[in-house]
């Protein structure tokens, strides 16, 4: 592999090692909508956030 790639990071502490390697992804997401009287929709928003968390040795 490229150096840059095996090369340690500044922000990881030397000989960290996890029991398990492992992520956790959540998907957060809201829907809001607003109806009319009528059943028309005035107006529609989806608002999304990704999560993760990662333990990899």
């Amino acid at each position: 592999p490229p150096p840059a790639l095996t090369q340690t990071v500044s922000w990881r502490s030397d000989g960290l090692k996890y029991r398990k390697n492992e992520v956790f992804l959540d998907v957060i997401e809201s829907v809001n909508l607003l109806v009319s009287s009528n059943g028309n929709v005035l107006r529609s928003e989806i608002n999304g956030a990704i999560k993760m968390r990662v333990y990899l040795s």
